[in-house]
């Protein structure tokens, strides 16, 4: 295996954004083993409408499979996981960007997600289960109904820039087409 391989391994390996809810809402599969595994683990996709005629299922994020940054149908995870590479993956692929680099950019987007949901648990959100975009659409629904006090919608805006740093992040260094 060469030091390139191994370096792209080692990031995904330290990131598992794309799998943890943080970057994804979803993730879209075939019928096949992948989904049954995923089922025998809990998840409970739902059936989507077919562009080609393939039978397609959603699988919700965070996903069932990914515990202790590990992926737990590694070998049969879907095409769409498999054929992933974010967009610091392939500055890293690339050389435009270093591993340690990297690296660091992963770490600070996990501080972010981290901080978020800390602030989204203190507002009262406690799905862990649903995706970090969803979970915030959540709160901020719940804090546009009259009667908060004054700790509570600052740590609402506390989440709000929070959440904000971390999608400008997210836009800037791991999503296809980002700057």
């Amino acid at each position: 295996m060469n030091q390139s391989k191994n370096f792209t391994e080692g990031l995904c390996l330290e990131c598992g954004l794309c799998c943890n809810g943080v970057i994804f809402a979803d993730v879209r599969s075939p019928e096949g083993a992948c989904v049954n595994a995923l089922k025998n683990l809990g998840a409970k996709p739902k059936a989507v409408e077919p562009c080609d005629g393939t039978k397609m299922f959603s699988i919700g994020q965070p996903c069932v499979a990914f515990r202790d940054m590990k992926c737990q149908v590694y070998s049969s995870r879907p095409e769409h996981c498999r054929n992933f590479d974010c967009l610091l993956l392939e500055k890293v692929k690339t050389s435009e960007r270093s591993f340690t680099a990297a690296l660091k950019i992963v770490r600070r987007a996990h501080r972010l997600a981290e901080r978020v949901g800390q602030l989204m648990m203190q507002l009262g959100n406690t799905e862990e289960h649903l995706p970090m975009a969803n979970r915030f659409r959540h709160v901020a629904r719940a804090m546009e109904k009259p009667g908060a006090d004054a700790p509570k919608n600052k740590t609402y805006a506390e989440l709000t820039l929070g959440y904000h740093e971390l999608t400008l992040l997210l836009s800037a260094e791991f999503y296809q087409g980002g700057h």
